[in-house]
């Protein structure tokens, strides 16, 4: 038989009640004898483990396990990378029409945006500092998510981490929040799964409706994966430097690994063979600029 105890409220057999009720019987002829104010925290904390009251409890905005030492924190020191997006030398502007890839077809940006997850960077000690959110949606329509800030102390990063893409868990998670939100233009609702990354344009060379050129890169099942690791190597030693540039150069989606002509193919809105080969582009189109 189960009984209430008298000072907890909860219920348990009738010998542990006796055993309860007894402890706070001598507590409270115990409290009554010493001064308060030195040890009244100390006896609360011995009810509270009794009554199953947990405070709240005020935690920062990092992961100690994730990012390393949580002494260095406490600072507040933050690392600031920033992404340009490029096409060759000049900095990419939608609706420019006077771009080129390297088979001389004329192009025009239209969107231009990816996911990065995992994102973190490795200071000379080789503790590693990840970014506060799981993933972030880069898009050059957006100048405020192209600043991402993480908690990092003072010193030398030698390198920036991160994936782009959505990994397996979350593409079968169905539609989410945040950056996931399927809001933000990344969803594929007829697939249930998340676009990786997506350049779309025009250009005068596509045999597409309207001469457009629209690529979606996604997939996530085994032999179709698309997300695509990057290790960015900063070359600047200098301490204390607070501002990383990661560049974006659109040109690699035609031809850093597979060379991809708008003329051949205009179009990739599924998981397959271009899209793995596009994923293996644009892969190798980050790099760390020397100078802010």
């Amino acid at each position: 038989m189960k009984i209430r105890t008298r000072y907890t409220g909860k219920f348990c057999t009738d010998s542990l009640r006796v055993f309860i009720d007894g402890f706070f019987n001598q507590l409270l002829f115990c409290v009554s004898f010493i001064h308060m104010k030195k040890l009244l925290p100390v006896c609360l904390l011995i009810m509270t483990s009794f009554t199953g009251f947990r405070p709240g409890l005020r935690t920062g905005s990092f992961d100690r396990r994730r990012t390393g030492p949580f002494d260095k924190l406490r600072t507040g020191s933050v690392l600031t990378i920033r992404f340009r997006h490029m096409a060759g030398n000049r900095v990419l502007q939608l609706y420019d029409d006077d771009y080129r890839n390297d088979w001389g077809e004329p192009f025009t940006v239209r969107q231009f945006r990816y996911y990065i997850h995992r994102l973190s960077c490795v200071d000379d000690k080789g503790i590693s500092y990840e970014a506060p959110e799981a993933y972030y949606l880069v898009d050059e329509a957006d100048s405020n998510s192209k600043t991402i800030r993480l908690p990092a102390p003072e010193g030398v990063t030698r390198s920036i981490h991160f994936i782009v893409g959505v990994d397996s868990s979350d593409n079968t998670s169905g539609a989410q929040t945040g950056a996931l939100d399927p809001v933000k233009g990344m969803f594929w609702t007829w697939n249930s799964g998340y676009i990786f990354a997506k350049l779309e344009g025009r250009s005068d060379s596509s045999h597409a409706p309207g001469r457009y050129f629209s690529y979606h890169v996604g997939g996530f099942k085994q032999g179709r994966n698309a997300e695509r690791e990057v290790v960015l190597p900063v070359m600047s030693t200098v301490p204390g430097r607070r501002v990383v540039i990661v560049q974006a150069d659109v040109l690699a989606w035609f031809r850093s690994v597979h060379p991809i002509a708008i003329a051949q193919s205009p179009v990739c809105h599924e998981p397959g063979a271009m899209a793995l080969q596009l994923a293996d582009n644009y892969a190798n189109m980050f790099s760390i600029a020397e100078t802010p």
